[in-house]
């Protein structure tokens, strides 16, 4: 008995350690597709993605936009120090579709980037 208690805690840890390596994977391939690209809204706004998290872009007026991303769990989060209005952290729902990235807002809504 002892042993079949054993066997079935091995085989649970390494289901756990499964799913999360594709869990890091799907993260890391996420990460992987947007670094480095600029993401364009139909807005006219339009934000970089730089390597170690940096992010840069401007708003259709012009307005500097600046702070840092990652992919935690599966969305894209990001912290925003300018402009002031958009300034603070969040994470929003994403996937890719060739080219597009779909990003769902705090509204529900779905917001189509194209990933140049």
């Amino acid at each position: 008995m002892f042993n079949r208690a054993i066997h079935h805690g091995l085989l649970a840890a390494l289901i756990l350690s499964v799913l999360a390596t594709a869990g890091q994977s799907q993260e890391g391939g996420l990460a992987a597709a947007l670094t480095g690209k600029t993401l364009t809204s139909d807005q006219g706004w339009q934000f970089s993605l730089g390597p170690g998290g940096a992010l840069s872009g401007r708003e259709a007026d012009g307005t500097k936009i600046s702070g840092s991303w990652h992919i935690k769990d599966g969305k894209f989060c990001r912290t925003l120090v300018q402009p002031a209005a958009w300034a603070g952290s969040s994470c929003r729902a994403v996937s890719m579709k060739g080219d597009t990235l779909m990003m769902t807002m705090k509204n529900g809504k779905v917001e189509k980037l194209r990933v140049k």
